[in-house]
């Protein structure tokens, strides 16, 4: 709950006589408390939602996910990097397989030739 300023307002809401409507305690009060129970309505609800009782845990929470994710962007973004290098690889490997089978067979089809 606000408590109220120095001049009997609640943020600087004015309780005056002069041409304004004139809002009572009992009305600020009570228009405290509703916004209370709503605040306290959607608390709930995010407790319920992410298991976490208080506020503090919940900041520690959006932290500790915060850092998991950057960590999680990080690996994904090396392993791609991994990836695509092992691809190369395996397109380089695949050719020289090919490359190696052409110079057998073109070796195998010579030796043929020159025992005929």
């Amino acid at each position: 709950l606000r408590s109220a300023d120095t001049d009997g307002t609640y943020g600087g809401e004015m309780s005056t006589s002069n041409n304004s409507i004139s809002v009572s305690p009992q009305e600020q009060i009570a228009d405290q408390e509703q916004k209370l129970s709503v605040y306290e309505n959607a608390f709930r609800k995010i407790k319920d939602a992410t298991g976490v009782g208080t506020v503090n845990e919940m900041i520690r929470k959006v932290i500790g996910q915060e850092s998991t994710t950057k960590n999680l962007v990080s690996l994904s973004a090396q392993h791609q990097t991994k990836v695509e290098g092992l691809s190369r690889l395996q397109k380089s490997l695949v050719n020289d397989v090919q490359v190696v089978k052409c110079s057998l067979s073109v070796s195998s089809s010579s030796t043929k030739k020159s025992t005929k």
